[in-house]
């Protein structure tokens, strides 16, 4: 990542998450489906979807980290980068809960 690049908190990725439209859920929910990488032509045909959503789509998701470029012109999700969302978001949430607890 260079200098210029921000870096995503996983509560920042949470929350931009919650705030996906249904293009890009329909994206995501596709490519962690598929066995292999995916194309914005095969999200297209699958999807029913017009080209410039998939690839505006495709960008977003991949800026802010769900996915990554396996080949030229092919995605994936980003499993360790969802992996660690999930769990430092549910940590934040055991925290929150303990303070809860605590009072």
């Amino acid at each position: 990542m260079s200098e210029d690049e921000e870096q995503i908190t996983s509560k920042d990725a949470f929350n931009k998450l919650l705030r996906l439209g249904e293009a890009s859920i329909q994206i995501i929910d596709y490519i962690l489906c598929s066995p292999k990488p995916v194309t914005p032509k095969e999200l297209v045909d699958r999807l029913g979807i017009t080209e410039g959503t998939a690839w505006n789509a495709l960008s977003r998701l991949q800026k802010v980290g769900f996915l990554v470029t396996k080949n030229r012109g092919e995605y994936e999700a980003n499993m360790g980068f969802i992996l660690s969302m999930v769990l430092f978001t549910l940590s934040d949430i055991v925290e929150k809960l303990r303070e809860v607890k605590r009072r």
